[in-house]
């Protein structure tokens, strides 16, 4: 199984997804919200695309043990 993602006009996307399900039969998922382990959030309103990878991080303290470790800024300062 292969995933793609593919950015351009509405009218380009279309007519690709059309010749992917014509050649392949597959058919599209809609919006991306997920790739590579990264929330992706669309404003259409700000002509905006965001990216996070919180989830990521998320996983991985929880991986460790680590979700109720106590941040602190790095360098640390002397004496502490």
């Amino acid at each position: 199984m292969s995933d793609f993602v593919s950015i351009g006009s509405g009218k380009d996307i279309n007519a690709l997804a059309k010749e992917i399900d014509a050649k392949y039969g597959v058919t599209g998922l809609g919006e991306v919200k997920w790739i590579l382990g990264m929330k992706v959030e669309r404003d259409r309103a700000e002509r905006t695309i965001s990216m996070s990878q919180e989830a990521f991080f998320d996983s991985i303290l929880a991986r460790f043990n680590l979700t109720d470790a106590v941040p602190t800024t790095t360098p640390l300062r002397l004496g502490t």
